[in-house]
């Protein structure tokens, strides 16, 4: 029950910050190789990765560890292109 003066919690009445949308072109290119083994690897563990002020380093290049998923929907790799999303 509202009373006056009172708001109820409504997506309507949620602040929430901008969102500010971050292409690929974008990102430094160890972040484009990054998202692009992970789109390649789908499931699975990304280990090593070493990161450096904020920033990941690939050489040595991380060990990527597929995974299968046995139970769930099965998931499907997206195709990696160089396209800018």
């Amino acid at each position: 029950m509202r009373t006056p003066g009172s708001r109820e919690n409504t997506a309507s009445t949620v602040l929430r910050p901008p969102t500010r949308e971050i292409r690929k072109s974008q990102v430094s290119p160890e972040r484009q190789w990054l998202v692009e083994a992970m789109q390649r690897l789908g499931y699975g563990r990304v280990k090593h990765l070493i990161i450096i002020n904020h920033e990941p380093v690939v050489k040595p290049p991380p060990k990527i560890c597929p995974r299968r998923k046995l139970t769930g929907p099965r998931y499907l790799p997206r195709e990696v292109s160089s396209g800018d999303y």
